[in-house]
This record gives structure tokens, C-alpha cells and sequence, in this order.
């Protein structure tokens, strides 16, 4: 069951929002990691983010620069083709150890 928190008015702030929770801090890292791996434009995560997650432009910021911290990231210089198909690869051989409980 997911619980979701009433947004809180801060002081100096117009409008409330709720904090994320670590979980979803964490996964919304990997979707920009997913994102900016994928070469999307930073407008265009910036729009998914907001679309999504509803989050504002500079949360969706941090967001980017935890991703390009943690693993390193730069924007990528082959095809979108050959990124994808490294992609899926990840994703094929992450469900095998997953199913066989590595």
C-alpha cells in the first residue's frame, strides 16, 4: 500500500509540496540516469519529471547531477540505436540473475 503525504507549506514558500521518501528519491535517480543514458535533452526530463513525478524544474536538477555523480554519466556520443540495445541487454541480463536469484 503506498502512502502518499500531505503537501506542507513551508515558510517562504507559495505553494506546498511533499517530500519524497527515500525509495522514491531513489528510483526517480535511475529514471534520470535511465533518461540522460538515453541522451534525451535535459528540457525534455525536465518535462517527463514534470509530467510523472510532478516535480519542479530544479528538484529535477538534483535529481540529474545525483544520477551524473553516481555513476559517472556524460552525455552519450553513439547512435540511440546502439543505446538502446546496450540498454536492453542490461535489463535482460539484471531479470536473469533476478529469476535465478543471484
Amino acid at each position: 500500500m503506498v502512502t502518499t503525504r500531505q503537501p506542507i507549506i513551508r515558510p517562504g514558500q507559495k505553494k506546498g509540496y511533499a517530500k519524497a521518501t527515500r525509495q522514491q528519491m531513489e528510483h526517480r535517480v535511475e529514471s534520470a540516469a535511465l533518461l540522460l543514458f538515453l541522451g534525451l535533452s535535459k528540457s525534455e526530463i525536465h518535462r517527463v519529471f514534470r509530467e510523472f513525478y510532478g516535480t519542479e524544474w530544479r528538484q529535477t536538477d538534483r535529481y540529474m547531477a545525483l544520477a551524473r555523480a553516481r555513476d559517472g554519466l556524460k552525455r552519450p556520443t553513439f547512435p540511440l540505436a546502439s543505446r538502446i540495445g546496450l540498454l536492453m541487454n542490461q535489463l535482460h541480463d539484471k531479470d536473469l540473475q533476478f529469476m535465478r536469484g543471484v
